[in-house]
């Protein structure tokens, strides 16, 4: 395709069907009142023709339609990849164009993308991870200089409007759901760093809830080496009072144990149960399948696009500034009934 054509102008487009370029914006845009039939013909010829509206144009203007996604994930984690699909989706049905910088996790590198998106007069500003008040403060100088911004994933609270999901409340639906399976012995896997406080506060909380015993020897601090976590299992493992279900701060480190307590001689869910938080894919390909306590991407997306549309709105306030979502349980082969009585052994 020519690119001349895919450059056309509205008042370019307008000239070839008799019309205005205002006509040729709300048609494309769905706005105002025109013919059903007129629009049909410039919706096929812009299809037709690839159109691409000029964005740099409209933003010099002080219209702008840009929203800026900086992603800052694992480009490999196919949860930022569907959130980041989902929230271009539903922009773009109000009318807004995503422009997209993937993978940027040094913050000298994430504010030469803020200056880009300045330099667009970019309308709104998606950033994450943005995990912690210290990296908003190193990038706030330029973060004030953008018309409005949001950030998700955030671990700490922060001065602007974020959007992030529940752990604690994945913590705590996980043990519910080990104690309602019978389970009354429930380890943690899982390091206490403070990006992960929530997950450790949520298990504690509701052990203690439960009337359930707690015990500091059944806590696994699990490190990115099998052999250490292998060590740490053993140690739980040789206990008379060994619990009988394990719950994981995430799904990557419950198919680490999985394949430790493998190579210690246990079998999962026969000799332990084990339940993690994310649903990963990799969950759900594991042998057994691991139950998980995952996220709905689709809703975190409409979240992101919420608090967008709020924040150009001018309806940014308090009780909408931080939007949460909250876990749903995926219940899969790795936890196993068991009569709560057999729990309760050598307790």
């Amino acid at each position: 395709m020519n690119d001349r054509r895919k450059n056309l102008s509205l008042a370019e487009i307008g000239r070839r069907f008799h019309v205005s370029a205002a006509t040729v914006s709300n048609i494309l845009n769905n706005k105002g009142k025109f013919s059903p039939e007129l629009a049909g013909k410039i919706l096929a010829f812009v299809d037709e023709v690839e159109y691409r509206p000029n964005l740099l144009a409209q933003s010099l203007k002080g219209n702008s339609k840009i929203v800026g996604f900086c992603l800052r994930g694992n480009l490999e984690d196919p949860w930022y990849i569907r959130v980041m699909a989902e929230v271009q989706n539903g922009l773009r049905r109000h009318g807004f164009y995503v422009g997209t910088v993937l993978g940027e996790q040094d913050l000298l590198q994430v504010r030469q993308t803020l200056d880009l998106f300045i330099q667009l007069r970019a309308a709104a500003v998606v950033l994450g991870p943005l995990g912690y008040t210290a990296e908003y403060e190193e990038l706030r100088p330029v973060l004030d200089k953008l018309n409005f911004v949001t950030a998700f994933d955030t671990l700490e609270p922060m001065p602007l409007p974020s959007v992030r999901v529940n752990v604690y409340r994945a913590a705590c639906g996980g043990v519910r759901h080990l104690y309602d399976c019978g389970h009354r012995r429930i380890g943690y896997i899982g390091p206490k760093t403070p990006a992960l406080a929530d997950r450790y506060s949520g298990y504690h909380h509701t052990v203690h809830e439960l009337a359930l015993p707690f015990n500091d020897g059944w806590l696994v601090p699990e490190t990115d080496s099998l052999g250490e976590l292998e060590s740490g299992l053993r140690r739980v493992c040789a206990r008379p009072d060994r619990p009988t279900a394990f719950f994981c701060q995430s799904d990557l480190i419950a198919m680490r144990a999985m394949k430790a307590l493998y190579r210690l001689g246990f079998r999962v869910p026969e000799d332990f149960s084990l339940l993690g938080v994310n649903n990963t894919r990799e969950s759900e390909l594991s042998i057994p399948g691991l139950s998980t306590m995952g996220f709905d991407s689709t809703a975190y997306a409409d979240a992101i696009v919420a608090t967008v549309l709020d924040g150009l709105d001018g309806k940014i306030h308090p009780e909408n500034a931080s939007r949460t979502v909250n876990p749903v349980l995926v219940k899969r082969e790795s936890v196993k009934m068991i009569p709560a009585e057999n729990s309760n052994l050598n307790q």
